[in-house]
């Protein structure tokens, strides 16, 4: 099967010093074209690549109604969610998880947590099985119909204008009284202890995302891939630009591949806000083409996507 759609996060960070050392995103004009946008706000449910991926791969894509616990798992025909060990940091008004990248949590540690904490959701109806130190499978009758806001839409912010509204979903009643009960549980807990011993943040919390019901799996006729390799070199300008200079490459040569195959690639390039897709195509008569991205940037430099993605 071929591949027919790439998705790209963190598209929009750009950290070019200057024009010198930019690609010429104008270039893209010539064998691609603008099919979708996607724009959401800082406040949504969950990030555009997140709702381009949903999308592409014929899922729920609407906000925070994606099944992801039961796609990714291939769990069929049973309410499920992703529970994510994190670490509030609680205020006077409002409470902050910490990126869960922090947490740092071992496979043991997880595992001892997970057993731990299992009974008290079983006591609720809610089956707790381990599938990573970072995230659990969380199986029950309450995440049928549960719109929840994404772990990587929420991390990093204060999580009180992304709970769910308990007059319109009554079960984060319950999942907010078990939050406190694992609260309370490990505050003092010998795990806890020994972490903060260590300099580490403790789990004194969850996150639930990704619920619903997904009755089959998606079919589709091509393979859609996430490419994270932006989101990996986000955080160091150097490999970033390096990173983004080889992906186009790369995608133009995939482009020109499915051209001679008569098919077609679309490239999604997503950002905090907004997702463009893109549309491989025949390059001939260039005066024919508007540069795709001078319409992106709204005429801005090509040296920064921010201000578009």
């Amino acid at each position: 099967m071929s591949l027919t759609h790439i998705i790209v996060p963190a598209a929009g960070l750009q950290p070019f010093e200057n024009a010198a050392n930019a690609f010429d995103l104008a270039l893209l004009g010539k064998t691609w074209k603008e099919i979708e946008r996607i724009e959401l706000h800082e406040d949504s449910l969950c990030m555009p690549a997140e709702m381009a991926y949903a999308r592409a791969l014929q899922l729920p894509g609407d906000e925070g109604k994606t099944p992801w616990a039961a796609f990714e798992t291939q769990t069929l025909k049973q309410p499920c969610a992703w529970l994510h060990p994190c670490h509030l940091d609680v205020g006077m008004t409002d409470m902050v998880m910490q990126p869960t990248h922090r947490l740092q949590l071992t496979d043991a540690e997880s595992r001892e947590l997970h057993a731990l904490i299992s009974p008290y959701f079983e006591q609720d109806g809610i089956t707790l099985r381990y599938h990573s130190a970072t995230r659990w499978l969380a199986l029950g009758a309450q995440f049928a119909d549960f719109e929840c806001a994404s772990l990587s839409r929420v991390q990093g912010r204060s999580i009180n204008d992304f709970l769910p509204d308990a007059g319109q979903f009554p079960q984060q009643l319950k999942l907010s009284r078990l939050q406190a009960e694992v609260q309370m549980l490990l505050y003092t807990h010998p795990i806890s202890e020994a972490r903060l011993s260590r300099g580490l943040p403790t789990m004194n919390s969850f996150w639930v995302d990704g619920a619903g019901t997904l009755d089959a799996m998606p079919v589709s006729s091509g393979t859609v891939r996430l490419d994270l390799c932006l989101d990996e070199a986000a955080h160091d300008a150097h490999a970033y630009l390096k990173t983004w200079q080889s992906l186009i490459l790369s995608a133009e040569e995939l482009a020109a591949k499915a051209l001679a195959n008569q098919e077609t690639l679309h490239l999604t390039f997503c950002g905090e806000r907004t997702a463009v897709t893109l549309q491989s195509q025949k390059s001939s008569f260039k005066q024919q083409f508007l540069s795709i991205f001078s319409r992106l940037l709204r005429h801005k430099a090509a040296t920064n996507l921010r201000g578009a993605l």
